[in-house]
């Protein structure tokens, strides 16, 4: 797959055009489990504004809304941020756009990354890396969720996660808790 903006938004759009669910997100046991234990990883409080970067349908962004008094969602795909706007009703803010490049700039006290990092090239990941650290406001949280089997991308969920947090700790230094599991990784970064 190439890491062209034009080809990755096709990539998506077609993997949507062809089933409302394309990674069973809503009915998969190893998703809701992954879910579980991406919403556990996260501090035990309340955030004012969160930030979640590929957001697909929304489901992980139903429950991120639970945690946030707002959210902003963005997600290469019209086809999968429409059906996120369906299923948040306007409780967040869904934006279509490929990060880095239409990373919207904002003020966030978290920041989400799940199963995004490996579709992008090493140097974008370490753009939204920067970002993330730049709008990350202090006391902030930044959670990487990344798939650790093998790929067709540039880059592993291993690679991926250890480039932003190399690109990030560079920025802003901070606590970091990991935690792997048989089929995936999950990172969190205290600001």
């Amino acid at each position: 797959m190439s890491n062209s903006a034009p080809s990755r938004r096709a990539v998506f759009d077609a993997l949507y055009a062809g089933g409302a669910d394309p990674w069973q997100v809503t009915s998969s046991a190893y998703e809701q489990e992954k879910y579980a234990e991406t919403l556990n990883a996260l501090p035990d409080r309340r955030f004012a504004h969160g930030l979640e970067i590929g957001c697909g349908i929304g489901v992980l962004s139903a429950r991120l809304l639970e945690r946030c008094g707002s959210l902003t969602a963005i997600d290469v795909s019209p086809e999968a941020t429409a059906r996120a706007r369906v299923r948040l009703g306007g409780a967040a803010r869904v934006l279509t756009g490929e990060v880095p490049g239409d990373w919207p700039a904002g003020s966030y006290d978290l920041v989400v990354l799940s199963e995004i990092l490996y579709f992008l090239d090493a140097g974008e990941v370490e753009t939204a890396a920067r970002l993330t650290a730049r709008d990350l406001q202090p006391g902030g949280c930044c959670l990487l969720v990344n798939w650790t089997g093998p790929n067709e991308c540039a880059l592993d969920g291993d690679e991926a996660a250890e480039l932003f947090l190399a690109a990030f700790t560079r920025t802003r230094p901070g606590a970091r808790h990991g935690t792997r599991h048989e089929r995936y990784r999950i990172d969190r970064l205290l600001a």
